[in-house]
């Protein structure tokens, strides 16, 4: 859980409760969407929903392990050059790449549910009827022939003997002209630099001119611990390892993992087995 918040948000927050030999007792993750926070970081407040104004806002002071008692909280945050209470996501530069992935796909949905796909002009040669009608035909239309993600019809009333109806074409949005192909190709480019992403392999996305062999993946995987992972782990295991040590428990270390599964080829292991 703060693994999870630290990458989506800069940082986590723990409630450090200790018992009456003033000896931490519990440790407990505290969501960080929950807590807020005074300028100096000397007070905590924490509300499960605080647009909920029947639920009381809890009250803790900062963590200090010279004063061993109660409950404290401990916030552990990235440092940041433009930080000045919260954190700043390592993300922060691709934000904008990642709400146009967001807008994109609506925008590929809405063509989807809309009954027209380009944009249209509706003309009525019937006279013009007053405002109320106006807006009883227009909501009848928008609700036929829109979907849920903008008006795709304008509505015009003119003054004409003719009796007909004209639908006409009034050109597509600039956006359905793009090459869908291109635009996504650079919204996840943008979004795996900002996430410091080496390959994307690594997280199951093919991309054109990878070959997708085991000693690409391992290399990859190599580079990205290196470049990313090592450093993080490392500030989570100085932040554990020192609540370990107030609590009087032995340090521990986070083991790693390998992206493949060792393997040996048949004349290998008929090398080093014995025939029994």
């Amino acid at each position: 859980r703060c693994i999870s918040d630290d990458e989506i948000f800069g940082g986590y927050y723990l409630q450090i409760v200790y018992n009456k030999l003033k000896k931490i007792k519990d440790v407990y993750h505290l969501p960080f969407k929950s807590v807020r926070c005074s300028r100096d970081l000397s007070r905590f407040y924490v509300k499960t929903k605080w647009d909920d104004n029947r639920e009381k806002m809890r009250d803790y002071p900062a963590f200090d392990p010279e004063k061993p008692e109660g409950s404290q909280v401990l916030f552990v945050r990235k440092y940041s050059p433009d930080m000045e209470v919260y954190p700043v996501p390592n993300y922060f530069q691709a934000l904008n790449y990642i709400d146009s992935d967001v807008q994109v796909s609506r925008h590929i949905l809405g063509n989807a549910k809309d009954g027209f796909v380009a944009t249209k002009a509706i003309q009525l040669f019937n006279g013009e009827p007053p405002e109320d009608k106006k807006a009883e035909v227009e909501r009848g239309l928008k609700k036929k022939f829109t979907g849920s993600e903008g008006d795709r019809v304008v509505l015009i009333f003119s003054k004409s003997t003719e009796s007909e109806v004209k639908i006409q074409d009034i050109g597509s949005t600039m956006l359905t002209k793009e090459d869908f192909t291109a635009v996504n190709l650079l919204i996840q480019q943008e979004i795996f630099s900002g996430h410091q992403v080496t390959s994307p392999i690594l997280f199951g996305i093919k991309t054109e001119g990878q070959l997708g062999g085991r000693s690409e993946i391992i290399d990859s995987y190599e580079i990205f611990n290196n470049t990313y992972v090592n450093e993080r782990q490392q500030a989570h295991e100085d932040t554990f390892n020192m609540l370990f040590m107030a609590a009087g428990l032995p340090v521990q270390k986070i083991m790693p993992v390998e992206p493949l599964g060792f393997s040996l080829k048949d004349e290998a292991l008929l090398e080093v087995m014995p025939r029994e």
